[in-house]
């Protein structure tokens, strides 16, 4: 997870990186690795696994992160020196947070399979802003997968949900600030992540459909259109699961998949088990 500052955010079920201990998160400056802190969690891998995390400015982190306790997850702040929790989840009443992002102005957005979050009224995604939790106009009508901030400030979301703010929007749409609005007519399966690249292209990656227009597993939206990342052909054999951008514009992929297939043909099958470079335009 890339940080204002440059910096690379790694989190997950680990106790050391790159030779550094390290429970659960670290930050990588380009040469060395360096803990936050004593990390999340206890000593052994059994103690807890961060799900998910993000980088705001000044260095403050979040992450969400299931305990040893029995059903209950917390949402933690890293600010700079030390960390402290800033909501505690019981999964079994309260529903589980599945993604989260961290805005321009340094607000938190969480998203997960609840209609209330933390005593307030919030369908499937929140806002975290001077200590206050806060919905989100109308929120969305199923969960959002995924939730990424954009370089102008938007916060787009994608999952299973066919209306954000009681409108139309198929699987993916944003948050202006005051409103949600649909990415064009959106696409036609299941959104799993999400990824701007530098010029504010959005890349969407998810559930693959063989013969379904903008079902291929990954496409992009230019800003008024979308566009399969592999166009006239039947795309990945499997779910995609993860899509980054780096610093040169090129897309890169994870997921379950064994192969993209950019045509029809075995002929123009690429054989790359769980993870591809796009380079194209």
């Amino acid at each position: 997870m890339p940080a204002p500052d440059g910096t690379l955010i790694a989190c997950g079920n680990f106790l050391q990186i790159g030779g550094v201990a390290a429970r659960r998160v670290a930050r990588w400056n380009g040469t060395t690795w360096t803990p936050l802190g004593a990390g999340l969690g206890g000593a052994s891998l059994s103690s807890g696994s961060v799900f998910s995390c993000g980088a705001g400015p000044g260095g403050v982190v979040y992450a969400v992160w299931s305990t040893d306790v029995l059903n209950q997850n917390l949402i933690s702040r890293w600010n700079g020196s030390a960390w402290t929790t800033i909501a505690t989840i019981n999964t079994a009443t309260d529903g589980q947070v599945s993604a989260l992002t961290v805005g321009l102005d340094g607000a938190l957005y969480v998203s997960g399979s609840f209609l209330s979050f933390q005593g307030v009224p919030a369908a499937f995604v929140a806002r975290w802003s001077g200590g206050a939790w806060s919905a989100l106009g109308a929120g969305l009508n199923q969960n959002a997968s995924a939730l990424v901030t954009g370089p102008d400030g938007e916060i787009a979301a994608g999952g299973s949900f066919t209306t954000a703010g009681g409108a139309p929007a198929s699987r993916v749409a944003r948050w202006t600030g005051s409103a949600w609005e649909p990415y064009g007519t959106g696409l036609p399966r299941l959104v799993i992540g999400l990824a701007f690249g530098p010029d504010g292209t959005l890349y969407a990656v998810g559930e693959p459909r063989v013969g379904i227009v903008l079902a291929t597993g990954a496409a992009r939206w230019d800003g008024s259109a979308w566009t399969d990342l592999t166009p006239g052909g039947n795309g990945f054999d499997n779910f995609v699961n993860a899509v980054a951008v780096d610093r040169r514009g090129d897309v890169i992929i994870g997921g379950d998949f064994q192969s993209v297939n950019t045509g029809t043909t075995s002929a123009t099958q690429l054989r790359s088990p769980f993870v591809v470079r796009f380079d194209g335009p």
